[in-house]
């Protein structure tokens, strides 16, 4: 196990799993990566999962995310947004009132996101709220 922060992280090493946490954080990100990869043996069940939330358009998860976007590289995108975890997820206030412009624009963050019926009961109040703009 190794930080971002170590000297030479994965060098000398032989792995099958790799966790990079909140890589688009990482100073040095394509130096540290670079040495992490080389530990992975390619072996079948050898799995590395580079996983952040975002910070700019700029640096190695960045490039790397959109490589596996457009089907480039090794990796696979998978995005996981914030309303499928119930902890970042809030009981909708009693009496809670939105304008016309601010249900318009919740409605269409939704249907931006792809949301499917894994909706929380905050978001489904806000979409039914919605449904009359």
């Amino acid at each position: 196990m190794w930080t971002a922060g170590a000297d030479n992280p994965g060098r000398g090493t032989t792995n099958t799993c790799l966790l990079a946490d909140e890589a688009a954080f990482w100073l040095q990100g394509e130096r540290i990566l670079a040495g992490m990869f080389q530990s992975i043996a390619l072996l079948p069940g050898s799995i590395i999962i580079i996983n952040s939330t975002s910070h700019g358009a700029q640096g190695v998860y960045y490039d790397l995310w959109n490589k596996a976007e457009k089907g480039e590289g090794i990796f696979k995108p998978l995005f996981v947004p914030w309303f499928l975890q119930d902890e970042y997820t809030l009981e909708s206030p009693e009496g809670l009132e939105l304008t016309v412009e601010e249900k318009k624009q919740i409605i269409d963050q939704f249907k931006e996101s792809e949301l499917d019926t894994g909706s929380s009961k905050v978001q489904i109040a806000l979409l039914t709220l919605g449904n009359g703009y």
